[in-house]
């Protein structure tokens, strides 16, 4: 909406607010770019009437009215929203190749029902930006194994897309799982290192990949990513050298600062936020996980990512958001055994009750 120009810098919030701790504007350079096209695509169509035009892409926040203002900050919600919303779909093909039709439609409602993350999908949170890649390198990997919003759920695509009775996935698949969650790491969410880590070993044990596959794509890809969040960051935000990630990790870890926004028990992730989160998906998800060996699996890693997270004392729902598609597939599964499965109708009216 400023511009990149040097003299436009001054004018961003971040410089008339100073103070805030740094974040990466890579994913709203990308953000803002795609609205760009989106809007200028609508004046085209003739979707975009004559008080938008085209200022709705290149307008300056000096001279901008506020209906305009309003108008761009929708379309890059809707945007984004709607990169989300192809990770989600992504994520039930994935389901539906690797657990069935029916449980794919289930995972759908499931995800439907849920209100948090489908009203949260559309802020430009850099949880939401991380949460896309996840998906995808989920989906990748069970294409042949089992993206902080937008990037979260690319990975879990590239994990999770394979034939049910797939035993492990492609190579390839895996190198890009891992690549797309050590970006999501550097970049936009140091705690999806923590959904990484067991990830890696889960994959490494399994057989899925080698050791030093492992630490070439991770090196590689963590490189390129500093380089790259280094370069774009500290233009912005005029600090050389910044890398935002891990400056936050130092403010909010390191320095214990983060308590200041609240202190919570270790157990708030399981007996408060998950619920919240997910309403009645968790008991169906250990039904699931009771089932089918291909789901315990598949929970292992989110388990062990949010019981490191229960170790901080400030904890926040949107930490843990990344692990709700996970947690869905799981209570599918749980859902498609009570109500598909079980071949007495009785039988199932009663566990149900």
């Amino acid at each position: 909406m400023y511009g990149f120009r040097p003299d436009f810098l001054s004018k961003y919030d971040h410089k008339t607010f100073p103070g805030a701790v740094p974040r990466t504007f890579i994913g709203s350079l990308v953000l803002g770019q795609l609205t760009a096209w989106v809007a200028s695509v609508a004046v085209k169509l003739g979707l975009v009437q004559s008080k938008m035009d085209l200022q709705i892409t290149r307008v300056s926040i000096c001279s901008a009215p506020h209906y305009i203002l309003r108008a761009y900050n929708e379309v890059v919600r809707l945007v984004l929203a709607s990169l989300n919303s192809i990770g989600l779909v992504l994520m039930r093909h994935a389901v539906s190749k690797r657990f069935g039709r029916p449980t794919s439609w289930l995972y759908a409602l499931l995800t439907l029902s849920q209100f948090h993350l489908l009203f949260w999908m559309s802020r430009t949170l850099p949880n939401m930006f991380a949460l896309l890649p996840g998906t995808r390198m989920w989906n990748f990997v069970w294409d042949n194994l089992c993206n902080v919003y937008v990037t979260v759920n690319l990975a879990y695509f590239a994990l999770y897309n394979r034939a049910p009775q797939s035993l492990r996935p492609t190579r390839k698949s895996v190198d890009i799982a891992v690549a797309l969650l050590v970006f999501t790491a550097v970049v936009f969410r140091s705690e999806v290192a923590l959904l990484l880590v067991p990830i890696a070993l889960q994959l490494w044990i399994q057989g899925h990949t080698t050791l030093p596959k492992l630490i070439k794509v991770g090196l590689v890809t963590a490189v390129t990513s500093i380089a790259l969040s280094v370069a774009i960051d500290s233009y912005f935000w005029d600090q050389w050298p910044l890398w935002p990630e891990l400056y936050a990790f130092y403010f909010n870890v390191y320095l214990g600062k983060s308590a200041e926004w609240g202190i919570h028990p270790p157990y708030t992730y399981f007996g408060v936020f998950l619920p919240k989160l997910l309403l009645g998906a968790l008991p169906l998800a250990a039904l699931g996980a009771i089932l089918d060996h291909r789901i315990r699996s598949l929970l292992l890693a989110p388990t062990l990512f949010v019981l490191g997270l229960s170790a901080l004392r400030h904890k926040e729902w949107r930490f843990v958001v990344y692990i709700v598609p996970l947690v869905n597939i799981a209570a599918a599964r749980g859902m498609r055994w009570l109500y598909v499965d079980v071949p007495a109708w009785d039988l199932r009216v009663d566990i149900f009750v």
